[in-house]
């Protein structure tokens, strides 16, 4: 239910912020539409941690199991490519619609929107090939 809660927050938080900078030309458009719904997001991201922390009873096995980080599986590279591809076409069609946007960051045509999708794609690969590599140690 976590992760479900952080996936749609973070999509909604990232959908303002770029449609944001696409339409910020207009009247309706200011910063509270722009960056809150990231703001509230990040607000119930502290409240959920908060919460586990303070209010979660404190079993000292299941800290030990839980150390170990979970093998990257095949869902894991589907929902964080399908959010890759969600934000190129998002940013892309707004482009396309509304013109350039007032940041460079969201702009398609600069070099600035790609270097975050290139290090989260050889991060996603890593992850992958190291969880593929202690699978591989673990059966000799």
């Amino acid at each position: 239910m976590k992760d479900l809660i952080i996936r749609i927050g973070l999509t909604i938080g990232l959908t303002a912020i770029i449609t944001g900078s696409f339409l910020y030309d207009y009247a309706f458009m200011n910063g509270y539409l722009q960056y809150g719904p990231m703001i509230t997001f990040i607000v119930v991201v502290i409240i959920m941690a908060g919460y586990e922390h303070f209010f979660q009873k404190d079993d000292k096995d299941s800290e030990d199991e839980t150390t170990e980080e979970p093998p990257a599986d095949f869902g894991y590279v589907v929902k964080t490519s399908l959010f890759l591809i969600y934000v190129i076409l998002l940013a892309s069609i707004l482009k396309l619609i509304f013109g350039p946007p007032v940041s460079s960051v969201y702009d398609t045509g600069s070099m600035d929107f790609w270097i975050p999708f290139i290090i989260l794609s050889i991060m996603m690969s890593y992850r992958v090939w190291r969880s593929g590599q202690s699978d591989d140690s673990g059966s000799q």
